[in-house]
């Protein structure tokens, strides 16, 4: 009520600017639902691992794009973490190739 007296409010206002309020809503719930789509189909370990994606793109372009200043501290951190994303990786991919000779050696 109170943005409604103040001749604040936008949805409502202008036509144009609700359709895309309503829109840009419809957008978001489709891709969630797209997204809870995809989960059904993909591993939980190939989702937590993309889960480092996004803070990690945004790091490199806070560093390379926005020239923000980055401690020692943030490399070495963020070293440790892809560091420990390669050692995961290495050692599921190991524990994979392992099941697939022992399922062929009982075939």
């Amino acid at each position: 009520m109170f943005l409604h007296r103040n001749h604040e409010m936008y949805f409502g206002s202008d036509i144009y600017l609700t359709l895309l309020l309503m829109f840009a809503g419809i957008l978001t719930v489709l891709r969630l639902l797209w997204f809870t789509e995809g989960l059904k189909r993909i591993s939980l370990t190939t989702i937590g691992f993309f889960q480092y994606i996004t803070p990690t793109i945004t790091f490199l372009l806070g560093v390379f794009v926005f020239e923000n200043k980055i401690t020692l501290m943030h490399w070495i951190s963020s070293s440790f973490i892809w560091l420990s994303l390669v050692v995961f990786s290495i050692a599921s991919w190991k524990g994979k190739n392992k099941k697939v000779r022992v399922k062929a050696n009982f075939s």
